[in-house]
């Protein structure tokens, strides 16, 4: 599904302007492709990430690619996300309750 506030790369990627503020993402389709994703790697705060450059990676059951930003500008840290992202040295909670 195609958002109207959303600018799309040939990538996959997508952006969202909010003032002086990008958010970035991948499109359904790429998630689709990729399937159960068990890893991203994101930028340091306050890295440069540059016009259709690698700037992390996403890792899933079936591949690990290559994410491209769609701007240019100061990398900050997430404020929202779709899902959570789990760091993989922390184990996943789980419930003892049957």
């Amino acid at each position: 599904m195609v958002q109207d506030d959303l600018l799309y790369t040939k990538e996959h990627e997508w952006v969202r302007v909010e003032g002086d503020v990008a958010a970035i993402g991948i499109t359904d389709f790429a998630q689709q492709q990729l399937g159960d994703i068990v890893y991203v790697e994101l930028p340091a705060v306050g890295a440069r990430v540059e016009f259709m450059k690698a700037f992390g990676t996403v890792e899933a059951v079936k591949a690990v690619s290559d994410l491209f930003s769609p701007v240019s500008g100061k990398w900050s840290p997430p404020t929202r996300l779709s899902a959570p992202i789990r760091h993989p040295s922390r184990p996943r909670p789980t419930s003892t309750a049957g």
